[in-house]
C-alpha cells in the first residue's frame, strides 16, 4: 500500500474545488447545441423545401420554452423534454447552491438547497 510523504505532496491542493462550473457548461452546451439544430431546421423548411407547417410552429414554441424537440416527437418524447428541462432547471439552481463543491465549504442553507435540487 502506497502513502504520499506529507513532506512532499499536498493531496489538498490536487482536488478540484469545484466543478459547479463544468456542470453548468454541459448545460449550456446542450441548449446550444438545441438551438443550432432547430435553427438549421427551420432554414430547411422555409428556404430550402419552401414548406412551413403546424409541427414547424410547434417547434419554435417549443425552442421558445427551451424545450429540446425532434421532429416526429412522440408523448414519450414530450416526457423525456419535461424531464430534460426540470434537469436543467434544478441542475442549475444546485450548481448556484453549492452543487459541485464540498460540503465542507458551504454554508449549512447551501448544502440544503443543494441537496433538494438532486
Amino acid at each position: 500500500m502506497y502513502v504520499p510523504s506529507t513532506g512532499s505532496t499536498n493531496l489538498t491542493t490536487m482536488a478540484i474545488p469545484n466543478r459547479g462550473p463544468e456542470l453548468f457548461a454541459v448545460n449550456v452546451a446542450f441548449l446550444v447545441v438545441t438551438a443550432i439544430s432547430v435553427s438549421l431546421r427551420i432554414f430547411v423548411r422555409l428556404r430550402m423545401l419552401r414548406a412551413w407547417g403546424t409541427d414547424d410552429w410547434l417547434m419554435m414554441i417549443a425552442m421558445a420554452s427551451s424545450i429540446e424537440i425532434r421532429p416526429r416527437a412522440t408523448e414519450t418524447d414530450d416526457l423525456r423534454q419535461l424531464f430534460y428541462i426540470g434537469y436543467i432547471t434544478s441542475s442549475n439552481i444546485g450548481v448556484h447552491y453549492g452543487t459541485g463543491r464540498h460540503h465542507h465549504d458551504l454554508s449549512e442553507h447551501g448544502v440544503a438547497v443543494a441537496k433538494h435540487c438532486w
